[in-house]
């Protein structure tokens, strides 16, 4: 009983002392608060990432402003005079109006000019064709005077007259009548009576011929006399006839000379006249493009765009332009995002400020969550401990309760036991116990040895009458041994029950469930440092993860986006990790790595793998060793894979096995080695 009660003040004191021992580190309200925070960290990196990208893409969007601006030469311009340029679509098509016009004045007047250059050629050659008349023609003066002379000589009939004076019709006359006679001859033979009156006829007619002949030489004889009396004056006037000749020769010319002159006259001044209207039409289209002029330099002035611009370089310059403001306006954007983000972000930051500082947690930085994590682990762990505890308490209380419940019911029996003893003290009651039970055990031994003392008196009886005493006697001597042995068996059998009642009155069973409790406590604790350690180690790697991306990744990720390049020849030309999920680039899509084909996923998981090992060459040159790939691939890819591997092979040894024969080829034949196999009887190539 004594050892119940104390073992019972020993658990009271432990409860006690559990309950009053405290967690060290964060309060409860803390540690939701701090675990609050947590939960916000991919949001607040979200936010954080989304400004730092914005930045950049604002940061690009100024280069590239920037390098627009001094390409239009508009270093000075301001993005609200560039975003005030009216550069909306119809005043587009108005300045193409103004191309289009300006090249069609161009055109036309190149085309005027290259008219009035004919027209002034054609002009020149009148001009000299009018020259040369003019030096042929005579004056005025002299022409009137040809003129003149020419007047004043005889006519040339005249002088044909003078010359023959036998006339034409005499000769005339001459021939019909002997035609007449010659007819007549002829019809005469053959008509009779009007052949007759033909030939009377004709020889009529020829009677009246050869009389006008006669009379016809007879004027020519009286001619004859004429002639010779004017051979004189014919002799006088025959130089006057030559000259006359020449003259009217000359006259005929110089009339020509003069038509000609006059014709080519009237072209000249008709071509000049068509020249005038070509020089009119050029000074009007040179005025319109003048203008045209001053308003491009009015429109260039406007749009701040250098003077020295040609026209032909308007319509890259407004989509320049265009450009620039959609640039600006995307930067502007940009910024208003970032303000936003911003401001969104130090709102965010104030508050879980302030709810730290109320909750009386120092906030060092908004990306501590390392720092936040390590202490949430902290807290983690103690109250581990403290539900460790409480489940102590509990099992103690529990203890407690079934060593309080037997204490009641032992002193209850004790109590009854007493009344029945009539004793009052426990030293009483286990005396007097001992004493009955000593008494008791005693009268079972009388009892025994009576029974077996009228045993032995029986057959000593019969061994008296049988003359075998002597023998009983030694079996009485055995059994009186026997009798002792059992004695001490029974004195043995007591001091076990007494041992064993000392033991129920000291607490054993007490003792040994506190014994398993002990060894489980220390199984916990055991269990509970190494969850610490895991936990440690767990967020030792997962901090080293996140440092191994942010560092190591991004090159990696750049390595083998060129590889990715390469294999796949520019259809593919970048490889993203974004919250562990893989995705290609392919012009302007975005597609997961799931939905490419076999070979597409093969030429990702090679770029990846060769990426990361020359990213370790540094830290240590390792050979590459490669079993049989890439048979999955075409002669295309086939040949572009070992072209990368042979240029990797430059730093890194690598050791390409292969069974396949044409991989020989993409080999020269000093890289290849040949194993013989030794369970076939063909060998394969093993290229290095």
């Amino acid at each position: 009983m004594k050892n119940l009660l104390f073992h019972f003040n020993i658990l009271r004191k432990k409860e006690e002392e559990l309950e009053t021992s405290p967690i060290i580190g964060l309060s409860s309200k803390q540690a939701t608060l701090i675990h609050q925070y947590l939960n916000e960290e991919t949001t607040l990196k979200q936010l954080n990432n989304k400004i730092e990208q914005l930045k950049i893409e604002i940061e690009n969007e100024m280069k590239g402003v920037t390098s627009l601006q001094d390409h239009l030469g508009m270093k000075n311009v301001t993005y609200d005079e560039v975003e005030k340029m009216n550069t909306n679509l119809a005043l587009q098509n108005d300045w193409n109006g103004w191309v289009n016009e300006r090249h069609q004045f161009i055109l036309s007047i190149h085309t005027v000019e290259d008219a009035l250059k004919r027209e002034q050629d054609e002009l020149s050659r009148l001009e000299k064709e009018i020259e040369c008349i003019e030096e042929k023609m005579w004056d005025e003066s002299e022409y009137q005077e040809l003129v003149n002379i020419l007047d004043t000589l005889p006519k040339n009939k005249d002088l044909a007259d003078m010359r023959n004076p036998f006339s034409y019709r005499n000769w005339l006359l001459l021939v019909c009548s002997f035609l007449l006679f010659i007819g007549a001859v002829p019809l005469y033979f053959l008509i009779n009576f009007v052949g007759i009156l033909t030939a009377v006829l004709g020889g009529f007619g020829t009677l009246l011929s050869f009389v006008l002949l006669y009379q016809g030489v007879k004027k020519q004889n009286k001619w004859f006399e004429a002639s010779l009396k004017s051979e004189n004056a014919l002799v006088r006037v025959g130089q006057r006839e030559l000259y006359r000749s020449e003259a009217r020769g000359l006259v005929t010319e110089q009339q020509t000379l003069r038509s000609e002159w006059k014709h080519t006259l009237h072209m000249v001044e008709h071509q000049e006249e068509r020249v005038r209207a070509h020089s009119k039409e050029i000074k009007k289209k040179q005025e319109e493009l003048q203008r045209l002029d001053v308003d491009f330099a009015h429109l260039k002035q406007e749009l701040r765009l250098p003077s020295s611009l040609q026209w032909e370089l308007l319509q890259d310059a407004v989509n320049k332009i265009v450009k620039l403001k959609e640039m600006i306006s995307r930067k502007r954007r940009s910024e208003q995002s970032i303000d936003r983000l911003t401001n969104d972000f130090q709102s965010s930051i104030h508050y879980w400020k302030n709810q730290f500082l109320s909750e009386g947690l120092e906030y060092t930085s908004w990306n501590s969550f390392d720092y936040m994590k390590q202490k949430l682990n902290e807290y983690e762990t103690e109250k581990h401990k403290m539900n460790w505890r409480s489940q102590q308490i509990s099992e103690l209380k529990d203890e407690m309760e079934k060593i309080q419940l037997r204490l009641e019911g032992m002193e209850n029996e004790r109590d009854k036991l007493l009344q029945q003893a009539e004793v009052n003290t426990n030293e009483d009651y286990f005396r007097k116990a001992m004493n009955h039970e000593r008494y008791h055990q005693l009268e079972k031994e009388i009892e025994l040895v009576a029974y077996k003392m009228d045993t032995l008196t029986e057959e000593e009886e019969e061994l008296l009458q049988n003359n075998r005493i002597e023998q009983r006697m030694e079996q009485c001597s055995s059994l009186m041994k026997e009798l002792k042995e059992q004695q001490k068996h029974l004195r043995d059998t007591v001091a076990k029950l007494d041992y064993s009642l000392k033991q129920l009155e000291e607490g054993y069973d007490f003792k040994q469930l506190l014994q398993t409790y002990h060894n489980k406590k220390a199984e916990l604790i055991q269990q509970s440092e190494d969850w610490a350690a895991y936990a440690i180690v767990l967020a030792a790697l997962e901090q080293l993860q996140s440092m191994y991306k942010e560092k190591e990744l991004p090159e990696i990720l750049g390595l083998a986006s060129s590889h990715m390049m390469y294999l796949t020849n520019n259809h593919y030309r970048e490889i993203r990790l974004d919250e562990d999920r893989w995705y290609v680039l392919s012009g302007n899509d975005t597609i997961p790595i799931q939905q490419l084909s076999q070979g597409a996923k093969e030429q990702v998981y090679v770029s990846i793998r060769l990426a990361l090992i020359c990213s370790l060459r540094e830290r240590g040159s390792l050979p590459i060793i490669v079993d049989d790939g890439f048979v999955h691939f075409d002669h295309d890819r086939s040949q572009r894979v070992i072209h990368l591997l042979k240029d990797i092979s430059k730093d890194v040894q690598v050791i390409f096995f292969t069974c396949h024969p044409h991989f020989k080829e993409k080999f020269n034949e000093e890289e290849v080695v040949w194993m013989k196999a030794r369970s076939e009887e063909r060998s394969f190539p093993f290229l290095s």
